[in-house]
Protein backbone atom coordinates (compact mmCIF):
# COMPACT_ATOMS: atom_id res chain seq x y z
CA UNK A 1 0.00 0.00 0.00
CA UNK A 2 1.22 3.53 -0.77
CA UNK A 3 2.83 5.18 2.29
CA UNK A 4 0.86 8.42 1.91
CA UNK A 5 -2.39 6.46 1.66
CA UNK A 6 -1.47 4.58 4.88
CA UNK A 7 -0.96 7.88 6.72
CA UNK A 8 -4.29 9.27 5.50
CA UNK A 9 -6.14 6.11 6.57
CA UNK A 10 -4.43 6.19 10.00
CA UNK A 11 -5.42 9.81 10.64
CA UNK A 12 -8.98 9.13 9.48
CA UNK A 13 -9.24 6.12 11.83
CA UNK A 14 -7.90 8.17 14.72
CA UNK A 15 -10.48 10.89 14.06
CA UNK A 16 -13.29 8.33 14.06
CA UNK A 17 -12.08 6.82 17.36
CA UNK A 18 -11.89 10.26 19.01
CA UNK A 19 -15.43 11.05 17.83
CA UNK A 20 -16.72 7.80 19.31
CA UNK A 21 -15.05 8.42 22.70
CA UNK A 22 -15.15 12.18 23.26
CA UNK A 23 -13.27 13.81 26.13
CA UNK A 24 -14.89 17.01 27.28
CA UNK A 25 -12.58 19.75 28.56
CA UNK A 26 -14.42 22.71 30.01
CA UNK A 27 -13.57 25.85 31.86
CA UNK A 28 -15.51 26.46 35.03
CA UNK A 29 -18.88 28.07 34.41
CA UNK A 30 -18.49 30.40 37.39
CA UNK A 31 -15.74 32.59 35.90
CA UNK A 32 -16.38 36.21 36.93
CA UNK A 33 -20.15 35.82 36.95
CA UNK A 34 -20.61 37.98 40.03
CA UNK A 35 -19.14 41.06 41.69
CA UNK A 36 -19.35 42.85 45.03
CA UNK A 37 -19.10 46.45 46.23
CA UNK A 38 -18.86 47.78 49.77
CA UNK A 39 -21.12 50.67 50.82
CA UNK A 40 -18.70 52.91 52.69
CA UNK A 41 -20.25 54.35 55.92
CA UNK A 42 -19.69 57.77 57.50
CA UNK A 43 -17.21 56.53 60.10
CA UNK A 44 -14.78 55.36 57.39
CA UNK A 45 -11.26 56.58 58.29
CA UNK A 46 -9.87 56.59 54.75
CA UNK A 47 -12.68 57.20 52.27
CA UNK A 48 -10.39 56.46 49.30
CA UNK A 49 -10.30 52.78 50.31
CA UNK A 50 -12.79 50.29 48.87
CA UNK A 51 -12.71 48.13 52.01
CA UNK A 52 -14.09 48.91 55.48
CA UNK A 53 -11.58 51.01 57.47
CA UNK A 54 -13.77 52.01 60.39
CA UNK A 55 -13.32 54.24 63.45
CA UNK A 56 -15.13 52.51 66.29
CA UNK A 57 -15.93 52.96 69.98
CA UNK A 58 -16.11 50.38 72.79
CA UNK A 59 -19.46 48.57 72.70
CA UNK A 60 -20.46 50.21 69.39
CA UNK A 61 -22.82 48.37 67.05
CA UNK A 62 -21.97 48.80 63.36
CA UNK A 63 -23.95 47.56 60.37
CA UNK A 64 -21.96 47.18 57.16
CA UNK A 65 -23.57 46.74 53.75
CA UNK A 66 -22.23 45.09 50.60
CA UNK A 67 -23.96 44.96 47.22
CA UNK A 68 -23.66 41.58 45.49
CA UNK A 69 -24.30 41.48 41.72
CA UNK A 70 -25.33 38.35 39.83
CA UNK A 71 -23.87 38.87 36.36
CA UNK A 72 -25.42 35.65 35.05
CA UNK A 73 -28.32 36.82 32.84
CA UNK A 74 -30.04 33.43 32.64
CA UNK A 75 -29.72 31.72 36.00
CA UNK A 76 -30.63 32.28 39.64
CA UNK A 77 -27.40 32.04 41.63
CA UNK A 78 -26.63 31.50 45.31
CA UNK A 79 -23.60 33.19 46.85
CA UNK A 80 -21.87 32.46 50.15
CA UNK A 81 -20.55 35.22 52.40
CA UNK A 82 -18.30 34.50 55.39
CA UNK A 83 -16.80 36.86 57.94
CA UNK A 84 -13.31 35.76 58.96
CA UNK A 85 -10.30 37.05 60.87
CA UNK A 86 -6.94 37.74 59.22
CA UNK A 87 -4.02 35.34 59.64
CA UNK A 88 -0.51 35.06 58.23
CA UNK A 89 0.21 32.31 55.72
CA UNK A 90 3.50 30.44 55.50
CA UNK A 91 4.70 32.68 52.65
CA UNK A 92 4.75 35.60 55.06
CA UNK A 93 1.64 37.27 53.64
CA UNK A 94 -1.61 38.37 55.30
CA UNK A 95 -4.33 35.84 54.52
CA UNK A 96 -8.04 36.74 54.42
CA UNK A 97 -9.46 33.34 53.45
CA UNK A 98 -12.07 31.69 55.74
CA UNK A 99 -10.77 29.52 58.54
CA UNK A 100 -11.83 28.09 61.89
CA UNK A 101 -11.47 30.20 65.05
CA UNK A 102 -9.56 27.22 66.45
CA UNK A 103 -6.66 28.27 64.21
CA UNK A 104 -6.48 31.74 65.75
CA UNK A 105 -3.27 32.69 67.54
CA UNK A 106 -3.46 32.55 71.33
CA UNK A 107 -2.76 36.28 71.55
CA UNK A 108 -5.87 37.21 69.51
CA UNK A 109 -8.41 38.28 72.15
CA UNK A 110 -11.17 39.47 69.81
CA UNK A 111 -11.40 37.57 66.50
CA UNK A 112 -13.59 39.65 64.17
CA UNK A 113 -15.76 36.63 63.44
CA UNK A 114 -16.79 36.57 67.13
CA UNK A 115 -18.07 40.16 66.89
CA UNK A 116 -20.75 39.21 64.33
CA UNK A 117 -24.04 37.60 65.28
CA UNK A 118 -24.37 35.82 61.92
CA UNK A 119 -20.92 35.37 60.29
CA UNK A 120 -22.14 32.99 57.53
CA UNK A 121 -24.84 33.92 55.02
CA UNK A 122 -26.21 32.63 51.73
CA UNK A 123 -27.67 35.12 49.25
CA UNK A 124 -30.01 34.03 46.44
CA UNK A 125 -30.04 36.49 43.53
CA UNK A 126 -32.18 36.40 40.35
CA UNK A 127 -30.48 36.62 36.92
CA UNK A 128 -28.89 40.01 36.25
CA UNK A 129 -29.98 41.43 39.61
CA UNK A 130 -28.27 42.53 42.83
CA UNK A 131 -28.93 42.19 46.53
CA UNK A 132 -27.56 44.01 49.57
CA UNK A 133 -26.16 41.79 52.31
CA UNK A 134 -25.61 43.20 55.80
CA UNK A 135 -23.44 42.17 58.73
CA UNK A 136 -23.76 43.58 62.24
CA UNK A 137 -20.58 44.02 64.27
CA UNK A 138 -20.65 44.62 68.02
CA UNK A 139 -17.40 45.93 69.48
CA UNK A 140 -16.08 44.61 72.82
CA UNK A 141 -16.91 46.78 75.83
CA UNK A 142 -13.24 46.74 76.77
CA UNK A 143 -11.29 49.56 75.13
CA UNK A 144 -8.22 48.53 73.15
CA UNK A 145 -5.37 50.04 71.16
CA UNK A 146 -4.32 48.72 67.77
CA UNK A 147 -6.51 47.16 65.09
CA UNK A 148 -8.85 44.23 64.58
CA UNK A 149 -8.35 42.87 61.07
CA UNK A 150 -10.44 40.51 58.98
CA UNK A 151 -12.57 40.30 55.88
CA UNK A 152 -15.88 39.34 54.33
CA UNK A 153 -15.26 36.56 51.82
CA UNK A 154 -17.67 35.97 48.90
CA UNK A 155 -17.90 33.00 46.56
CA UNK A 156 -20.51 31.35 44.37
CA UNK A 157 -22.23 28.25 45.74
CA UNK A 158 -21.69 25.28 43.44
CA UNK A 159 -24.79 23.09 43.23
CA UNK A 160 -24.78 19.29 43.14
CA UNK A 161 -25.69 19.17 39.43
CA UNK A 162 -22.62 21.22 38.49
CA UNK A 163 -20.45 19.06 40.75
CA UNK A 164 -21.75 15.90 39.05
CA UNK A 165 -21.15 17.37 35.58
CA UNK A 166 -17.60 18.34 36.51
CA UNK A 167 -16.87 14.76 37.62
CA UNK A 168 -17.95 13.47 34.18
CA UNK A 169 -15.56 15.77 32.33
CA UNK A 170 -12.01 16.95 32.58
CA UNK A 171 -12.88 20.12 34.47
CA UNK A 172 -10.64 23.16 34.69
CA UNK A 173 -12.35 24.43 37.82
CA UNK A 174 -11.29 27.95 38.77
CA UNK A 175 -13.65 29.16 41.48
CA UNK A 176 -13.34 32.90 41.89
CA UNK A 177 -13.84 34.70 45.18
CA UNK A 178 -14.01 38.31 46.31
CA UNK A 179 -12.65 39.61 49.59
CA UNK A 180 -13.62 42.89 51.24
CA UNK A 181 -11.29 43.79 54.08
CA UNK A 182 -12.55 44.87 57.50
CA UNK A 183 -10.25 46.97 59.70
CA UNK A 184 -11.62 48.19 63.04
CA UNK A 185 -9.76 50.85 65.06
CA UNK A 186 -10.71 52.63 68.31
CA UNK A 187 -7.70 54.86 69.06
CA UNK A 188 -4.99 56.59 67.06
CA UNK A 189 -2.26 55.31 69.38
CA UNK A 190 0.42 53.44 67.45
CA UNK A 191 1.13 49.91 68.63
CA UNK A 192 4.54 48.42 67.87
CA UNK A 193 4.80 44.75 66.87
CA UNK A 194 6.36 42.26 69.25
CA UNK A 195 7.85 39.10 67.75
CA UNK A 196 8.46 35.76 69.47
CA UNK A 197 10.16 32.56 68.29
CA UNK A 198 7.65 29.93 69.43
CA UNK A 199 8.94 26.64 68.05
CA UNK A 200 11.62 25.06 65.83
CA UNK A 201 11.04 21.69 64.19
CA UNK A 202 11.57 19.70 60.96
CA UNK A 203 8.69 19.70 58.51
CA UNK A 204 7.80 18.98 54.89
CA UNK A 205 6.92 22.10 52.91
CA UNK A 206 5.19 21.09 49.68
CA UNK A 207 6.71 17.63 50.28
CA UNK A 208 10.24 19.06 50.44
CA UNK A 209 12.42 18.84 53.54
CA UNK A 210 12.73 21.97 55.67
CA UNK A 211 13.24 23.33 59.17
CA UNK A 212 10.48 25.68 60.27
CA UNK A 213 10.65 28.43 62.85
CA UNK A 214 7.21 29.45 64.13
CA UNK A 215 7.17 33.24 64.55
CA UNK A 216 4.43 35.09 66.41
CA UNK A 217 3.34 38.73 66.27
CA UNK A 218 1.64 39.04 69.65
CA UNK A 219 0.43 42.63 69.24
CA UNK A 220 -2.74 44.05 67.54
CA UNK A 221 -0.79 45.75 64.77
CA UNK A 222 -0.06 45.03 61.11
CA UNK A 223 3.53 44.11 60.22
CA UNK A 224 4.89 45.19 56.84
CA UNK A 225 8.33 45.14 55.21
CA UNK A 226 9.79 42.56 57.59
CA UNK A 227 13.24 41.09 56.89
CA UNK A 228 14.40 37.73 58.25
CA UNK A 229 17.92 36.28 58.16
CA UNK A 230 18.43 32.74 59.45
CA UNK A 231 21.25 30.19 59.68
CA UNK A 232 21.36 26.59 60.89
CA UNK A 233 24.49 25.01 62.40
CA UNK A 234 25.33 21.67 63.92
CA UNK A 235 25.49 22.42 67.65
CA UNK A 236 29.08 23.21 68.60
CA UNK A 237 30.12 24.01 65.02
CA UNK A 238 30.50 27.32 63.18
CA UNK A 239 29.90 25.77 59.75
CA UNK A 240 26.63 26.97 58.21
CA UNK A 241 24.57 23.99 57.05
CA UNK A 242 21.58 25.90 55.68
CA UNK A 243 20.54 29.54 55.47
CA UNK A 244 17.59 31.64 54.37
CA UNK A 245 17.10 35.37 53.78
CA UNK A 246 13.71 36.89 52.99
CA UNK A 247 12.46 40.46 52.70
CA UNK A 248 9.10 42.18 52.25
CA UNK A 249 7.26 39.88 54.65
CA UNK A 250 4.03 40.92 56.36
CA UNK A 251 2.00 39.65 59.29
CA UNK A 252 -1.56 40.10 60.48
CA UNK A 253 -2.18 41.40 64.00
CA UNK A 254 -1.96 38.70 66.69
CA UNK A 255 -0.95 35.92 64.33
CA UNK A 256 1.85 33.44 63.66
CA UNK A 257 3.36 31.61 60.71
CA UNK A 258 5.91 28.92 59.91
CA UNK A 259 9.05 30.47 58.46
CA UNK A 260 10.68 27.71 56.38
CA UNK A 261 14.40 27.14 55.89
CA UNK A 262 14.78 24.89 52.84
CA UNK A 263 17.12 21.90 53.20
CA UNK A 264 17.81 21.80 49.44
CA UNK A 265 16.27 18.31 49.11
CA UNK A 266 18.74 16.87 51.62
CA UNK A 267 17.49 14.34 54.12
CA UNK A 268 16.56 15.49 57.60
CA UNK A 269 19.27 14.10 59.88
CA UNK A 270 18.64 13.41 63.58
CA UNK A 271 20.89 15.36 65.93
CA UNK A 272 21.30 18.56 67.91
CA UNK A 273 21.38 21.83 65.96
CA UNK A 274 21.50 25.57 66.54
CA UNK A 275 19.34 28.21 64.85
CA UNK A 276 20.55 31.80 64.65
CA UNK A 277 17.85 34.14 63.40
CA UNK A 278 17.38 37.89 63.08
CA UNK A 279 14.13 39.72 62.23
CA UNK A 280 13.97 43.44 61.37
CA UNK A 281 10.86 45.66 61.15
CA UNK A 282 11.72 49.32 60.62
CA UNK A 283 13.95 50.35 63.53
CA UNK A 284 13.06 47.26 65.59
CA UNK A 285 15.22 44.13 65.63
CA UNK A 286 14.90 40.72 67.28
CA UNK A 287 17.79 38.24 67.57
CA UNK A 288 17.38 34.58 68.52
CA UNK A 289 20.00 31.90 69.16
CA UNK A 290 18.28 28.61 69.98
CA UNK A 291 19.38 24.97 70.22
CA UNK A 292 16.91 22.34 68.98
CA UNK A 293 16.85 18.58 68.59
CA UNK A 294 15.69 16.40 65.69
CA UNK A 295 14.75 12.87 66.69
CA UNK A 296 13.05 9.81 65.22
CA UNK A 297 10.51 11.92 63.32
CA UNK A 298 13.21 12.50 60.69
CA UNK A 299 12.76 9.04 59.11
CA UNK A 300 9.00 9.41 58.64
CA UNK A 301 9.43 12.84 57.05
CA UNK A 302 12.21 11.63 54.75
CA UNK A 303 10.05 8.70 53.61
CA UNK A 304 7.25 11.10 52.61
CA UNK A 305 9.51 13.69 50.97
CA UNK A 306 9.91 14.04 47.20
CA UNK A 307 13.18 14.56 45.32
CA UNK A 308 15.10 13.94 48.53
CA UNK A 309 18.76 13.02 48.10
CA UNK A 310 19.39 9.51 49.37
CA UNK A 311 22.19 8.88 51.85
CA UNK A 312 24.01 5.72 50.77
CA UNK A 313 26.85 6.01 53.31
CA UNK A 314 25.83 2.99 55.39
CA UNK A 315 25.14 0.92 52.29
CA UNK A 316 28.59 1.68 50.90
CA UNK A 317 30.12 1.09 54.33
CA UNK A 318 28.39 -2.30 54.69
CA UNK A 319 29.37 -3.38 51.18
CA UNK A 320 32.96 -2.31 51.88
CA UNK A 321 33.07 -4.35 55.10
CA UNK A 322 31.57 -7.36 53.31
CA UNK A 323 34.07 -7.18 50.43
CA UNK A 324 36.96 -6.75 52.87
CA UNK A 325 35.81 -9.82 54.79
CA UNK A 326 35.42 -11.91 51.61
CA UNK A 327 38.85 -10.87 50.32
CA UNK A 328 40.45 -11.59 53.71
CA UNK A 329 38.97 -15.11 53.76
CA UNK A 330 40.02 -15.65 50.14
CA UNK A 331 43.60 -14.52 50.81
CA UNK A 332 43.69 -16.70 53.93
CA UNK A 333 42.79 -19.87 51.98
CA UNK A 334 45.15 -19.00 49.11
CA UNK A 335 48.02 -18.45 51.54
CA UNK A 336 47.18 -21.67 53.38
CA UNK A 337 47.09 -23.64 50.11
CA UNK A 338 50.44 -22.25 48.94
CA UNK A 339 52.01 -23.06 52.30
CA UNK A 340 50.75 -26.63 52.05
CA UNK A 341 52.09 -26.96 48.48
CA UNK A 342 55.55 -25.80 49.57
CA UNK A 343 55.67 -28.43 52.33
CA UNK A 344 54.86 -31.13 49.80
Amino acid sequence: MNTKLEIVLFLLSAAIIVSLFPTSVQASSNIVDFSVQAKIPENQIDKTKSYFDLKMNPGQIQVVEIDVFNNNRTKIETFIADVTFATTNDNGLIDYSPKSVKKADQSLKFPIVDLVNEPHKEIVIPPGKSRTVTFTFKMPKQKFNGVLLGSIHFKKKIDKIETKKSSETIQINNQYAYVIGVKLTETIKKVKPELHLIKIKPKLVNYHTAIIAKIQNSEPTIVQGMKIDSKIFKDGSNKILYSSNKTGLSMAPNSNFDYAIDLKNNQIQPGIYRLKMKAIIGDQMWVWDEVFKIGNEAKELNDKAVEVKQNYFWLYFSVGIFLTLVLSILFFFIAKKRKKERKE
